[in-house]
This record gives C-alpha cells, sequence and structure tokens, in this order.
C-alpha cells in the first residue's frame, strides 16, 4: 500500500508536523466533545450540558470539550483526555459536579 505524507498540524514554536500514513487513512479534524456525544451519546448530552451550566463555559470549552471520550455504565464514569494537566485540574475542580451532574459514585479519568 502506497504511503503518503500529510502536514496534520503546527505546533508551539510554528513547525508544521507530518506523519507518515497509508493511503486508505483518513484524517479528520477534531470535533468538540458536545458535538460527538450529540452524535454517538445522546443520553449524555443532557448531563454534559448541566456540567456547562454549573461550570460555565470558558471552563468547559478548556477542560471537558476537548475531551477524547466519556463514558457512562450505571453509577461509574469514565473520562479520556489527553494531557496529565487536564486530569490534575478536572479531578481537583470538576469532580463534585462531574458526580452531580451525571450522577455517578465513581469517576475514573485515564490520560491516553
Amino acid at each position: 500500500m502506497e504511503k503518503k505524507y500529510r502536514m496534520i498540524e503546527t505546533n508551539e514554536m510554528g513547525e508544521e508536523i507530518f506523519i507518515e500514513y497509508p493511503e486508505a487513512f483518513i484524517i479528520e479534524k477534531f470535533t468538540p466533545l458536545i458535538e460527538r456525544i450529540e452524535i454517538s451519546k445522546p443520553k449524555l448530552l443532557e448531563p454534559l450540558k448541566k456540567l456547562r451550566e454549573e461550570i460555565g463555559d470558558e471552563d468547559f470549552e478548556k477542560y471537558f470539550n476537548t475531551l477524547l471520550d466519556i463514558k457512562k455504565f450505571e453509577n461509574q464514569m469514565m473520562i479520556t483526555t489527553d494531557r496529565n494537566i487536564n486530569r490534575s485540574i478536572i479531578s481537583r475542580q470538576f469532580m463534585n459536579h462531574i458526580h452531580k451532574c451525571f450522577d455517578v459514585d465513581t469517576v475514573r479519568i485515564v490520560v491516553q
């Protein structure tokens, strides 16, 4: 399979980052969590909107709408983020809001 190179983003220093990938791969731009939840997990949309109201738009956009994924099963929740710092901030500042809005007892935050 033929491989191509494609620029995927620019880093903090203004350098372009290229990756090599097979032609069959499709690269999609990151979409905000709330848009993905609306399509794939509509049951979590209302609690997510409730969380946005509780913590405010600025913190929601910075720490939650950039999440890779959230999963809920009964009273347990798993949140996946791509940054350790976001994991720490969510754990420290927003855990009570998450428990309240999603009605969960256990929340696990993982960094991918």
